[in-house]
Parts: structure tokens; sequence; C-alpha cells
């Protein structure tokens, strides 16, 4: 299991820019570039683990969607999350939801990881 947050987050990207004309995104691409997360929720709660394109080297964790600070994430509760069967979602500008599998592997085998 590849977890590497600049491939993922880069592949990520990849199917963004694919999708964003059919889900009606319409953004510069540096910007949605700098808005896109790559997210893995927990199953046990409302936190997740993300990445986002403009930061792409390390993973961070939000413990609720309104939370109004993050912090960096250790692998091993984000290999937790993925091995749990957390969901995994792309999000684009403003939030809007560009993809969602229900497990790291759904994920990983669309994007080719």
């Amino acid at each position: 299991m590849n977890i590497n947050p600049t491939l993922a987050m880069g592949m990520a990207l990849d199917y963004a820019r694919d999708h964003a004309d059919e889900l009606g995104i319409l953004a510069a691409p540096q910007v949605l570039t700098d808005r896109t997360e790559l997210r893995v929720y927990d199953t046990t709660g409302a936190g997740y683990h993300f990445v986002r394109g403009a930061q792409a080297q390390r993973w961070y964790y939000r413990e609720s969607a309104d939370s109004d600070h993050f912090l960096r994430a250790d692998s091993e509760s984000l290999t937790a999350a993925i091995n749990d069967g957390g969901h995994v979602q792309i999000t684009g500008p403003q939030g809007i939801s560009v993809g969602l599998w229900d497990t790291w592997q759904d994920f990983a085998r669309v994007m080719g990881l």
C-alpha cells in the first residue's frame, strides 16, 4: 500500500482535472491545484486525514469538517484509517466532491497506485 502524499495527490489532481468539466468546476488550473484535497475519513467519527494540492509533502489530520485548525498526521493513524476501511474522497474548490471511494484499495485501483 503506497500512502506517499505527493504521489497520491498527484494522481488525485490528474483525476480532478480530467473530471472538472463534467462536474461543472470552473476554476483556473492553479486554483484547482491549490484547493483540491485528498481525504481519508476515520471510521470512528467525523475526523479525516488529508493532503492538499498546494502542500502535498505530508498528511494532516482535521478532527471535524468545521474545525478551524489541523495537525500533522502520523502514519500509524493514517494506516489504521485505511486498514479499517475509511472512505476516500477528492474534493475540489468550495468542497465540491470530485470522487468518492469506499476504501483506499478502490481508490488505488482507479488511480493505478
